[in-house]
């Protein structure tokens, strides 16, 4: 499908692939967190969790820019995976 005005998303709309990469990045970093914790680096584990609601929220947000049933429920699945995330990040800081 050609992309014209009519079918373009907003310029502020996340990619597919970067919000997996993001995703996967906090994934990654959850375990230095806990390091950095019990070093008492607590500005730095502050920094994730709102970097880890960010992300929540722009998943949300890009649900509703996408009309693709197939990348809707991609990214229902990461969603669903960043929630936990961001429940358990908050239980644990």
């Amino acid at each position: 499908m050609a992309v014209t005005r009519k079918n373009r998303l907003p310029r502020d709309t996340a990619t597919m692939p970067g919000l997996a990469k993001w995703l996967e990045h906090e994934l990654k970093h959850l375990g230095l967190m806990l390091l950095a914790r019990a070093r008492g680096m607590n500005t730095k584990v502050k920094a994730y969790k709102e970097s880890v609601s960010s992300l929540v929220r722009a998943i949300k947000k890009s649900m509703g820019e996408y009309k693709n049933s197939d990348k809707k429920h991609d990214l229902k699945i990461m969603l669903a995976q960043a929630e936990i995330l961001e429940r358990n990040t908050k239980k644990m800081f």
